[in-house]
């Protein structure tokens, strides 16, 4: 009997010790993914892919380039994001069209109440896109 209490009250602080960790993994993932913060410093991260300067910066970090390698390297990285940028310019049409299918479809099931808050998804969903695309274009200088 007292060995079957005992387990019950193991298994019982291991539950929450378990639902502790998931609440406290769960408030992180919102603290960097609603919130915007890319980590220490606590700074907005920006949507979509980053741009040469972002991956300088990493290589700086992480590498430990020095700036004559920089120097060398950013052209590289210019060219790679612009590549990758006309081959999504390519398949965008075709993932464009999946993407308002799909939408289309789920619209269709959607009371007239939550139409709206579905098209308002759609349109921060597109000016998002359209900020992604602008960078890997190189039109727009990375915001502050």
């Amino acid at each position: 009997m007292a060995i079957e209490t005992a387990r019950r009250r193991a298994s019982a602080i291991g539950l929450a010790a378990l639902l502790f960790l998931l609440g406290a993994a769960a408030g992180i993932a919102v603290d960097r993914l609603a919130l915007g913060r890319s980590g220490e410093q606590g700074e907005r991260r920006r949507h979509g892919p980053p741009d040469a300067d972002d991956m300088l910066q990493r290589y700086r970090e992480r590498i430990g380039i020095d700036d004559a390698q920089a120097a060398a390297i950013r052209p590289i990285l210019v060219k790679r994001i612009r590549q990758t940028s006309g081959v999504l310019e390519r398949v965008d049409p075709e993932l464009d069209a999946i993407r308002h299918a799909g939408d289309d479809e789920v619209r269709a099931l959607l009371r007239p109440e939550q139409r709206p808050k579905l098209d308002a998804m759609r349109g921060e969903f597109e000016q998002r896109r359209a900020e992604m695309r602008r960078r890997l274009r190189g039109d727009e200088a990375p915001p502050p």
